[in-house]
């Protein structure tokens, strides 16, 4: 995942302190079916290791656990912790009761 300098996040304690305080995530893995995303809690245990360890618990009906049962050792697992989130609507920018547009992307 690209991320700008200006916006990467390195610190493990302000990693770790995230995971914490919003610990649903999303797990992504490639698996011989194709790619696989659930979304799930995952607790971090951070005497495991350098960076720590997560914890979490799959539905045996889920199919990413048979894929990650099936998976050889070293696979990559992609985990995004998402902070918080709100939508902002684009009738709230100043710009869209001016003229009319809301933002340039």
């Amino acid at each position: 995942m690209y991320q700008p300098p200006a916006f990467r996040e390195e610190r493990v304690e302000a990693l770790h302190a995230l995971m914490r305080a919003h610990p649903l995530a999303t797990l992504v893995i490639t698996a011989a079916g194709g790619v696989e995303a659930n979304h799930l809690p995952l607790l971090l245990d951070d005497g495991g290791g350098d960076r720590g360890r997560l914890c979490g618990h799959f539905a045996k009906e889920n199919p990413l656990l048979s894929a990650l049962e099936e998976a050889e050792d070293g696979l990559a697992v992609l985990v995004i912790f998402h902070g918080p989130s709100h939508y902002v609507s684009p009738g709230w920018y100043p710009s869209k009761a001016k003229d009319g547009k809301a933002v340039p992307t």
